[in-house]
């Protein structure tokens, strides 16, 4: 289980995320929903210990605030790559960075390629892969470590559809034994997907629970009237 009591980040007037307190069940799929400008990816970043909160707090169940981010796999959209290494060369470089043993690093690396579809770019150099391919070299290097939380902020941005198909179904297979949260604006990756919703609007928390849950106490028979309703609150 994580979760974040009263946390709240302010950028100088700009309340970016107001007051959140939310629950996030463990080893579940958990998306993020909201609006551009809603508050997805600082909430992500707070998770993540890349951006700090304002105020507030935030608990993971059995992991020490310092060892957070070693236990935290993250990709942010568009994540960066280092376009003068090769596909293994990058990897290899995350892996040694991450503390992996030699032997180590190798299984996993080759487990990373393999359930990513990457093993005939191994030799590619970054910078000539194409924006889906980039995507996949970033969950690859976040999942060397096989962290018990995975942190992706539009994690489908960039890929055509059946690298999208493919994603959610390596997706659906770690969720079993990771807590994974995601945030998204695409409803139909939210009812694919999530086990857990939470619908943000300007930075505020204006719906938590099950798919079902969140249609119910809006009357909608569709997430997307319920979104709708939300989302104008």
């Amino acid at each position: 289980m994580i979760r974040t009591i009263v946390l709240r980040k302010i950028f100088g007037s700009f309340i970016a995320c107001n007051d959140l307190s939310i629950s996030l069940p463990k080893n579940k799929l958990t998306a993020l929903l909201g609006r551009n400008g809603a508050g997805k990816t600082t909430l992500l970043a707070m998770l993540a210990s890349v951006l700090p909160p304002t105020s507030g707090a935030i608990l993971f169940e059995g992991i020490a605030d310092d060892k957070r981010r070693e236990n935290t796999g993250t990709v942010f959209e568009n994540a960066p790559v280092y376009p003068q290494l090769t596909v293994s060369e990058f990897l290899g470089l995350s892996a040694s960075v991450y503390g992996l043993s030699s032997q180590s690093g190798r299984v996993a690396i080759q487990r990373e390629l393999e359930r990513w579809g990457l093993q005939a770019e191994k030799n590619r150099l970054c910078g000539n892969l194409s924006r889906g391919y980039r995507q996949r070299l970033a969950l690859a290097r976040a999942l060397l470590t096989e962290p018990p939380v995975l942190l992706l902020d539009e994690p489908t941005s960039g890929l055509d559809p059946l690298e999208s198909e493919h994603f959610r179904e390596v997706i659906r297979d770690i969720s079993r034994t990771t807590t994974i949260i995601f945030s998204t604006h695409i409803l139909s990756e939210v009812s694919d997907l999530a086990d857990y919703l939470i619908i943000l609007e300007k930075g505020n928390k204006v719906a938590e629970g099950s798919i079902r849950q969140i249609m119910d106490s809006s009357g909608a028979d569709t997430l997307e009237r319920a979104f709708s309703q939300y989302a104008q609150s």
